[in-house]
């Protein structure tokens, strides 16, 4: 019994090592430029020696206002990619304010205004997404 233990966890430990080997020689050897790419994506708005460039935008949305406050939003996309949501003016009452990280990462993470609403915060989350669309809408 004891054999076999050791044969199953070392042809489990080769697969694994035989596949992250795959995937380092694709992507370091056989893709360069993939990799330095990846690597280098986040630091630069061009690069000269790839070939690529970083597209960053950023937008502000009109000042929208509801019945517990009004929201501006600015909003930074890199590639297409909401990466910041920055809130310029956001006021709501009575504690509705603590919505608003909650809605931020909600966009960040939909990459836009798709996303559900937040349980008790109906009113604050479609305002949130109508200034996210309106900052969205002015990019550039």
């Amino acid at each position: 019994m004891p054999s076999s233990r050791k044969f199953i966890t070392s042809t489990i430990l080769f697969t694994a090592l035989s596949v992250g080997g795959a995937v380092l020689i694709n992507d370091f050897v056989l893709n360069p430029e993939k990799a330095i790419v990846a690597g280098t994506a986040s630091h630069s708005t061009g690069s000269a020696g790839t070939g690529t460039t970083t597209k960053t935008l950023t937008g502000t949305s009109d000042a929208i206002q509801y019945i517990y406050g009004t929201i501006q939003l600015k909003v930074t996309q890199v590639n297409g990619k909401i990466t910041a949501i920055e809130e310029l003016t956001a006021q709501a009452t009575n504690g509705r304010e603590q919505a608003f990280p909650t809605l931020k990462s909600a966009a960040i993470q939909a990459n836009g205004s798709n996303f559900g609403n937040l349980s008790g915060a109906t009113y604050t989350t479609d305002a949130y997404k109508k200034a996210l669309d309106s900052a969205l809408a002015k990019l550039g």
